[in-house]
């Protein structure tokens, strides 16, 4: 993260008239809720670490644009689909969704007023504004649409629209929130490729800052063992597919034929997301971290199984 605040704090076009060392008012948008950002490790750890980090130079306030209550029913309502998975992927990306989270973000920023110098926004799910900007603002993000959809995922993508139009309406409401951006920063040059290509940003305003680890590396005097057949997976349930669960569940069936003391231990998941399976234990959301880097330890295999993963911290971790 350490990149990212250094960047974002030397900008002139994000400090403006600012002096150098006089800190910023940040307001942090996050399409997660902000009342769990406690995460060990993958997306939710990132999101605390990029807040955190710049917390400590400035003055920062969180707030999600994740939708509640009626809105978040009525999304549902809109994107219904019988096949749940599809439904489950539509209801977070969709022109409408977007407009909302994006109405969500303004009137953060409106209430906020002379109170923000500086909106700092976690991925490109939505704008931080409704018509023009009030304030400026950055995009940190591993992601964008169009790069996804360059590729076929068929088990995957076919689901994001319900029609050519839609998707361009989303593409334009995506690109319409990365060109206006003081600053984008990208954890890859993948993505940067793509704001400038895909999406016409001037490449003057992409730039790649990677991503870091948020676990302390395992002490390297400890001896390794790898006779303690347990497989370890770190996921979460709105990823279950895109990350692949259902097929590592199926190839563990067939391990388990083989080595019949076997165990799959799965992090990260809700405990009614997996039926009961032999030799496959769901161990839920793991905020203790001395904890999860002991389960690291002893695991004999870690195993990483996406469609499709854009930027995947769990090779890192």
């Amino acid at each position: 993260m350490n990149a990212v605040e250094h960047r974002a704090n030397q900008s002139p076009a994000l400090l403006s008239d600012r002096s150098p060392g006089r800190s910023l008012r940040i307001l942090g948008i996050s399409p997660g809720a902000i009342e769990s950002l406690d995460s060990t490790t993958g997306y939710g750890s990132i999101v605390v670490s990029l807040f955190g980090g710049l917390a400590e130079q400035h003055r920062v306030t969180l707030r999600s644009v994740r939708l509640k209550g009626v809105l978040h029913y009525l999304n549902l309502l809109r994107s219904f689909t019988l096949q749940r998975p599809a439904w489950r992927r539509y209801s977070g990306l969709n022109p409408w969704v977007f407009r909302v989270r994006s109405y969500l973000a303004h009137r953060a920023v409106e209430q906020l007023g002379d109170n923000v110098d500086l909106v700092m926004q976690w991925q490109g799910l939505n704008a931080p504004f409704v018509g023009k900007p009030l304030k400026p603002y950055a995009i940190y993000t591993d992601y964008t649409t169009k790069l996804h959809d360059a590729h076929h995922y068929p088990t995957y993508r076919n689901s994001f629209y319900r029609n050519e139009q839609e998707r361009e309406v989303y593409y334009r409401l995506e690109g319409e929130a990365y060109r206006q951006a003081c600053r984008i920063f990208t954890y890859n040059e993948l993505v940067r490729r793509s704001m400038t290509k895909d999406y016409g940003v001037d490449p003057e305003r992409v730039v790649t800052v990677g991503v870091g680890v948020c676990l302390e590396p395992i002490d390297p005097a400890v001896e390794k063992r790898y006779d303690s057949r347990q497989i370890v997976f770190i996921g979460k349930d709105s990823a279950f597919i895109r990350k692949g669960v259902p097929n590592l569940l199926a190839g563990f069936a067939l391990v388990r034929e083989v080595i019949p003391d076997a165990q799959l231990l799965l992090i990260g998941l809700s405990p009614d997301r997996v039926l009961n399976q032999p030799g496959v234990v769901n161990l839920g959301f793991i905020k203790d971290r001395q904890r999860l880097k002991q389960i690291l330890e002893n695991a004999a295999l870690y195993a990483m199984t996406p469609l499709i993963d854009p930027s995947p911290g769990a090779v890192r971790e």
